[in-house]
């Protein structure tokens, strides 16, 4: 053969593999890639696509952003017959926030939106005055994620009687009689009481009335109106007041003489 037919020959061979590279090119499978974005509110899907290589699915899952919560203030006050944690707070999404005692039971839990800037947990039983001890707010997200925690240390209230005064008077058919009591009290403590009852001892007997009575931080008075004791004798008297809380327990007690005319 000579030069022009080798020439030949070879063109025609370099023609059939550039076209059985273009076919094999062709014939080759097109793929897909797809990457999933997932978010807790939005999803986003980028489809990508690749020729002759493997399909696989790349999905990137991002963690939802942790609520931010923001204590402002606090205040122990009464609500609804409760001793209540007053919290101010500023949050930008749904949370649980709890409150648990100083038995470390929780005593009340509540759900609070960004709406909200305040809420009443109470820290014991209606007409219940709470333990002193060291209470734990505790907020978490409604995943329960804990994001915020902060210690409380009270006290418990601190009552004093500053005075006590009464209607006294001779009655000819019940001898001896004192009525209308008056207490001046004042909490220098850091929780409100409950004053269940109050206990009026004249000499060595026990006249006990029933009341519910908040005490608040501060000075209040408490008057028994209606509370009257008679068959006294004339003469001196010693008479003792005592407050008793939700428990039966002494929160102040007062002694003042009295005389019978």
């Amino acid at each position: 053969m000579d030069f022009a037919g080798q020439s030949v020959l070879a063109i025609a061979a370099a023609i059939a593999l550039a076209v059985g590279a273009i076919l094999g090119h062709m014939l080759m499978p097109v793929y897909v890639y797809v990457t999933v974005t997932v978010t807790e509110k939005i999803t986003v899907t980028k489809t990508i696509t690749v020729t002759g290589v493997q399909p696989r699915i790349v999905t990137n899952t991002s963690t939802p952003a942790t609520p931010m919560f923001t204590l402002q203030n606090y205040k122990v006050v009464v609500y609804a017959n409760k001793v209540s944690l007053l919290i101010v707070f500023k949050v930008d999404d749904n949370v649980n926030i709890t409150l648990v005692g100083p038995d470390n039971i929780p005593l009340s839990s509540t759900i609070v939106k960004p709406s909200d800037n305040m809420v009443y947990l109470a820290m014991a039983p209606p007409n219940t005055s709470p333990k002193p001890g060291e209470y734990r707010l505790i907020v978490t997200s409604l995943d329960g994620v804990k994001i915020y925690e902060k210690t409380f240390e009270f006290q418990g209230p601190k009552l004093e009687i500053l005075d006590v005064d009464f209607e006294v008077f001779w009655d000819n058919v019940v001898k001896g009689v004192i009525r209308r009591i008056s207490i001046v009290v004042v909490n220098n403590g850091d929780m409100p009481a409950i004053v269940k009852k109050v206990v009026v001892q004249v000499d060595l007997r026990n006249y006990t009335v029933p009341i519910e009575m908040v005490m608040p931080i501060g000075k209040a008075k408490i008057d028994l109106v209606h509370a009257t004791i008679a068959g006294l004798e004339k003469g001196s008297h010693k008479v003792t007041i005592t407050l008793l809380d939700s428990s039966g327990l002494p929160l102040a007690t007062y002694t003042v003489p009295v005389n019978i005319p």
